[in-house]
């Protein structure tokens, strides 16, 4: 005799409101380099809706999560878009896009520069935006102990 399935229960308003609360919250997470930050987990698709990521950058991104190889140009909008989606990202430090160089006046008051961030940190920010922290695991050093 096989067990019957459960039925299932429609989620309510507030299982939504808590789940994109948890999802908003920011949490330390060690990058790969060594550095911990907080993180939060801002919606891909919402920051290209709100125009904080440019459709022609989205296009590449897009191309990226497909799989698809990028060279050239698409390759150069790839890391832009990395670059905004770390900004939009990570909580503490507050990071500050563009080139200038940063005053030790910023970084006192606890800025830090686009720049300042290793490219594998930049990856494994944009992972963790897509994936979360628990998919990530498996990609992690194992602590000697």
């Amino acid at each position: 005799m096989s067990e019957q399935p459960k039925p299932q229960v429609v989620s309510s308003a507030k299982d939504f409101f808590l789940r994109r609360k948890k999802r908003d919250e920011a949490v330390a997470v060690e990058l790969p380099s060594g550095l911990v930050v907080s993180l939060k987990r801002p919606s891909v698709d919402k920051l290209i809706r709100d125009g904080h990521i440019p459709s022609d950058l989205a296009v590449s991104l897009q191309k990226a999560s497909g799989g698809a190889g990028l060279k050239g140009g698409d390759l150069e909008k790839y890391y832009q878009v990395t670059d905004l989606i770390t900004v939009h990202s990570v909580v503490e430090p507050k990071v500050l896009k563009g080139d200038k160089e940063l005053t030790e006046e910023q970084y006192e008051a606890g800025y830090i520069s686009i720049n300042d961030i290793e490219d594998t940190d930049k990856a494994f920010i944009m992972d963790y935006v897509q994936t979360g922290v628990t998919d990530l695991k498996p990609f992690r050093p194992q602590q000697q102990g």
